[in-house]
């Protein structure tokens, strides 16, 4: 933008008709923005974003506003007749409005969340913002169109400004070197460092529409146009990028989730089979000794020795399937576990004990050597 700085004065006639194009384009790119910022709001509830978010829509309104009453783009004296002092004022109130509303958010950025000072709900808190941001802009429209007498006289004619406009472009450079000042000590996020580069394009825009131009229409003013244009979608790109990212990580994570939970759960599949043939095992040892029991009892002479055995088994049996349970719960249980000694010879003699019965319903025959 500075290379125009020299051709800055040299007046382009006929270009009013790319206005509405221009405003179109600022216009949406900044109701975007305030929407993401509402968005933004709704979750981390902070004052600051809430004081930006009605900034750009702030903005975005009083830029479709300014084109509406702009002389000669849909009618000769503005599709709202504003007058010629309407519409600079509006131009006015916009170009000091929105660093003021950058200075607000950086100063409110330490603020407390604004869930805890007002009432209703954050939908409420938003709508409620909205309506205000629109009540205080038609209130202005209407300041402009039927009081054009009370108006500042901000131009001397139809494409110079006079002497009183000096005040906007002043008031508004600085704001923005004071809202850049606070945005560098007070840094918390990538935001802010866009911000920074919002608010420096809005001061060369300033100074090229105010201190370097030859009025409207000339390359200086739209030179101006072109850096006003670039600070509107700055922000606008890097929310949407932010947001990009963001939900890639949320379903990076969703996806990572989705795989851990189908671990669990094939683990929880095979411990479960683990278990239920654990202890199926003394179960099924338990009913055979039973069913033995019963039938040296039916006997002509019942066997008490062999019934006392078979019972005997039946404890034993009971015992391991409890201290299968109570070794299943050890596994889940939190803190340190205790250690101790395990008689691997024991161990095989109480396997074998249990499979005896099927070792010999097979016909197998078991050696055992424990010399080793």
């Amino acid at each position: 933008m500075l290379i125009t700085v020299p051709f800055a004065r040299v007046s382009l006639t006929n270009t009013e008709i790319l206005l509405p194009a221009y405003a179109t384009a600022v216009l949406m790119n900044e109701l975007i923005t305030s929407a993401l910022l509402f968005v933004l709001f709704s979750i981390r509830r902070s004052l600051a974003l809430l004081v930006l978010a009605i900034g750009y829509l702030f903005t975005a309104l009083m830029i479709g506003l300014w084109v509406l009453t702009f002389p000669g783009v849909f009618a000769p004296s503005g599709l709202l007749d504003a007058g010629l002092q309407g519409t600079a004022l509006i131009a006015g109130v916009r170009r000091v409005g929105f660093p003021l509303f950058v200075l607000a958010y950086a100063l409110l950025k330490d603020a407390d969340p604004i869930v805890g000072d007002v009432r209703g709900s954050v939908r409420a808190v938003i709508l409620g913002s909205v309506v205000a941001v629109v009540a205080i802009v038609c209130d202005l429209t209407w300041f402009s169109v039927v009081n054009d007498a009370a108006l500042p006289r901000l131009m001397a004619d139809n494409s110079q400004v006079s002497t009183v406009w000096q005040y906007v472009p002043a008031s508004a450079s600085i704001l923005c070197f004071t809202g850049l000042v606070v945005l560098w000590v007070r840094r918390r996020s990538v935001l802010d460092l866009w911000l920074m580069v919002v608010l420096c394009a809005w001061l060369i825009e300033t100074f090229l529409l105010g201190y370097f131009s030859a009025g409207r229409f000339s390359v200086g003013w739209w030179a101006g146009r072109v850096c006003g244009f670039t600070s509107a979608s700055v922000v606008l790109l890097v929310l949407l990028a932010e947001t990009t990212t963001l939900y890639a990580r949320l379903a990076r994570s969703v996806s990572a989730e989705r795989r851990i939970r189908e671990a669990r759960l094939m683990t929880m599949e095979v411990l479960s089979a683990s278990i239920a043939h654990e202890v199926n095992q003394p179960l099924a040892s338990m009913v055979t000794h039973a069913d033995a029991g019963i039938r040296w009892l039916d006997r002509k002479t019942p066997d008490l020795d062999e019934v006392l055995a078979a019972l005997k088994s039946i404890v034993s049996d009971g015992h391991r399937a409890g201290k299968m349970i109570e070794s299943v719960r050890m596994v889940f249980r939190k803190g340190v576990q205790d250690r101790t000694p395990l008689n691997i010879n024991e161990l095989i003699q109480e396997v074998l004990k249990h499979t005896q019965g099927g070792v010999q319903l097979n016909r197998v025959y078991v050696q055992t050597d424990w010399s080793f």
